[in-house]
């Protein structure tokens, strides 16, 4: 028996890192464009121009 497993095909560990980036970099987005979204929708509310 083998105790020692084989490590993981490259090609899948690099597309699994280029998904996990991907996604960070989306959730960045989304967040950075929701407070961006939110602060210009205050401004505009409170009539300050």
């Amino acid at each position: 028996m083998n105790d020692i497993s084989p490590p993981a095909p490259p090609a899948r560990l690099a597309r699994a890192v280029r998904n996990g980036l991907w996604n960070g970099a989306a959730n960045l987005l989304m967040a950075l464009v929701g407070v961006v979204t939110s602060v210009i929708v205050a401004r505009s509310l409170s009539g300050y121009s």
